[in-house]
């Protein structure tokens, strides 16, 4: 395989996960580490394989050693995944999360003020 096809298929799988994920590192390497939990395990391995073999690419002779159709299956898989995720559903459920919660801050201060105007005897 052409280190610069492999090169290619790297950039591209870094650049759907910074776009998806949110995950900014200079290497696919990197990316992968910060995924952590927000990509599947086999996914992970399937990231960890992809940049091992793009840095196989660069060398010429351990460039043979690449299995072609495990690096296409492997990008395949990545690209449909990243592919998948919803970055506005993500972001629109992070902000009724914390709308919900300042909106229930409220509710329990309001009711804490309204006890404590009840036990003075003011209401």
């Amino acid at each position: 395989m052409d280190p610069r096809e492999i090169a290619n298929i790297e950039t591209e799988v870094s650049d759907l996960m910074k776009t998806r994920l949110g995950i900014k590192a200079p290497t696919l390497q990197g990316q992968t580490r910060k995924a952590q939990k927000r990509l599947p395990r086999k996914l992970r391995r399937a990231a960890q394989e992809l940049s091992e073999s793009s840095a196989l690419a660069t060398h010429p002779k351990l460039s043979r050693m690449i299995d072609q159709t495990s690096a296409n299956r492997n990008a395949k898989a990545l690209r449909k995944h990243l592919g998948s995720i919803d970055t506005t559903g993500r972001s629109r459920k992070r902000r009724l999360g914390i709308i919900s919660s300042i909106m229930f801050n409220m509710l329990v201060l309001g009711g804490i003020i309204l006890a404590v105007l009840v036990w003075r005897g003011l209401i």
